[in-house]
Formats: structure tokens, C-alpha cells, sequence
């Protein structure tokens, strides 16, 4: 469909179908006069980068001994906010019929400090949009149902489960069972 070419540089786009049933798309690009397919849209809309056969949506390869395929998502703005984001992957789902519609899942990192220091969240929900219910901080620190630290003192009642990395874990709950322990044979003390 398209060739561009220079003395080095060279670059073409190209249909990979000869009828109407369905055609592919694919993009080439290269230097001196070698040029290498980088790029496929096949017949059911799946993309490939790297590879000229997708199997998804969106399917990613590299030929490399000790690299695979990277995904950068990246935020350029110089002055980034405390809870500003670098990036994050929204899972949507369209389904009106039971008010399953809107952001059912989420990963996203998460500025603590003014774009210095950030925390990975991870999302889910039983209904509208999903909210936080796991974080691993900075420090290393791991969270679940909670953004602190449960056993600092003053955590205001936080409940959830806490791991500061090295250190200890913490459970907190205000009311009910805070752990259940359960040996699935006779073998061995719990504690």
C-alpha cells in the first residue's frame, strides 16, 4: 500500500491479502535497504508486535536470550503530585445487563511523595468502580484492606492486614475473629 524509502532508511506498509475475504496488515521498517516486518493487524483485528501471527487482542514477542517484552507506561510531566500516578492498567467490563459496567479491576502505581516515592496498588470490586485492596509500598511493606500500618499506634482504627517488610505482621480488626488458624490434618502444632 505504501513504500517509503531513502538511501538508508526504508519503511512500507502492506496488505497480505490478494481477495476480499480478509486481509492483514502488516508494517515494515528497516535500514539500508533491509527492511523487517515489526508489525501485524490480522483479519480479526488481533495485533502483533513482533510477531507476524497475534493471538490476542494485543500480543507482544522479542526474540532475546535475557529480555522479553517490556510494556512502559510513563508519565513526563516534571512536577507530579502525591497521589498522582505514573501509570495504570484499568480492566473495564460492558456488562449493562447486571450493572457490571465500569472498572472491575485495576493495577496502577501511586506517588507518595511527590513523584520520589510510589506504592503499586492493586484494585478489585463487588459493585460500581473498583477500589484499592492491596498495596506494596516503597518500602516493601505489603498491605491488604488497608493503606498503613494497622499496629502503629494512632493508626486511627485501621483495619487489614500489614507486612513490614523484615519486621513483623499485623491483623486488626474491630470487631470478630481476627485469625483463624486451621491444620487440614493431625500432623504438626499450629503455633
Amino acid at each position: 500500500i505504501f513504500d517509503f524509502s531513502s538511501a538508508t532508511k526504508l519503511g512500507r506498509i502492506i496488505t497480505t491479502s490478494t481477495d476480499a475475504t480478509g486481509g492483514e496488515l502488516a508494517v515494515y521498517t528497516g535500514q539500508s535497504g533491509n527492511a523487517a516486518e515489526r508489525m501485524r493487524i490480522d483479519s480479526s483485528g488481533d495485533v502483533g508486535i513482533g510477531t507476524s501471527s497475534p493471538s490476542y487482542r494485543l500480543h507482544l514477542a522479542a526474540s532475546s536470550a535475557t529480555d522479553g517484552p517490556q510494556i512502559r507506561l510513563q508519565n513526563t510531566s516534571t512536577g507530579i503530585n502525591t497521589g498522582g500516578t505514573a501509570g495504570v492498567i484499568d480492566f473495564y467490563a460492558n456488562d449493562a445487563s447486571s450493572g457490571g459496567t465500569g472498572i472491575s479491576g485495576f493495577i496502577k502505581n501511586v506517588f507518595v511523595n511527590s513523584g520520589v516515592a510510589s506504592a503499586l496498588t492493586f484494585g478489585t470490586r463487588n459493585s460500581g468502580d473498583a477500589v484499592e485492596r492491596m498495596r506494596i509500598d516503597n518500602s516493601g511493606n505489603f498491605m491488604v484492606a488497608t493503606t498503613g500500618n494497622v499496629a502503629a499506634s494512632g493508626a486511627g482504627g485501621n483495619e487489614g492486614f500489614y507486612y513490614q517488610a523484615g519486621d513483623f505482621l499485623a491483623i486488626a480488626r474491630s470487631g470478630g475473629q481476627v485469625v483463624y488458624l486451621n491444620r487440614l490434618d493431625s500432623d504438626g502444632d499450629i503455633l
